[in-house]
């Protein structure tokens, strides 16, 4: 468990960094009173995309497995000699553990398919892998065909109208805000 420690680490920072400006795009132009629906829809459509994704790579897995399994059996025979030596070698261990020469021989067999289905899982989860990661790079690629914010229209005025405030002396509220015009009204955030 040791080595996916780190990749969780990654993946925890990483969630809130992406989920969020989602959301706040996936809303962005939706009046108050409907952000609620807003985003239970939008929370509706990361389950939906993210069950029917899982089923997809789940396939692809699995398709991948078999194919990767036929390659390397077609190289993996009793035929080759590196082959022999290592059912030799297999088959010797399981005599010295007291193992028949005839059941020592189809473990032997059995540990080295064992061997080759998990080489052939190790290539076909890389394979989904570089799926996601294609999906990634065209997922950024779609940014760029984002229309742009309309939220810097929405507080129109909102800076003047602090410093308007600010010159006063005027409180907003509960909320102390500085009034060196870096930090606005919490409306407009």
């Amino acid at each position: 468990m040791d080595q996916f420690r780190f990749s969780n680490i990654i993946r925890a920072l990483g969630q809130p960094l992406i989920f969020v400006p989602l959301l706040s795009m996936s809303t962005e132009g939706i009046p108050r009173s409907e952000a609620g629906s807003a985003s239970a829809l939008f929370n509706m459509s990361r389950n939906i995309g993210g069950s029917i994704g899982i089923a997809m790579l789940s396939t692809i897995v699995t398709q991948r497995e078999h194919l990767h399994s036929v390659h390397l059996g077609e190289f993996v025979t009793t035929y080759t000699p590196a082959v022999q030596a290592r059912l030799d070698f297999l088959r010797q261990l399981f005599e010295s553990k007291g193992i028949d020469a005839g059941t020592a021989n189809g473990y032997a067999l059995a540990a080295l398919n064992r061997s080759v289905q998990s080489n052939a899982y190790i290539m076909a989860y890389s394979d989904a892998f570089l799926v996601i990661g294609a999906s990634l790079i065209l997922a950024i690629g779609g940014l760029f065909f984002m229309p742009k914010s309309i939220s810097s229209g929405r507080c129109d005025g909102a800076l003047e109208q602090f410093k308007e405030w600010c010159a006063r002396g005027t409180s907003l509220g509960s909320r102390r805000t500085p009034c060196d015009g870096t930090r606005y009204p919490s409306r407009c955030a």
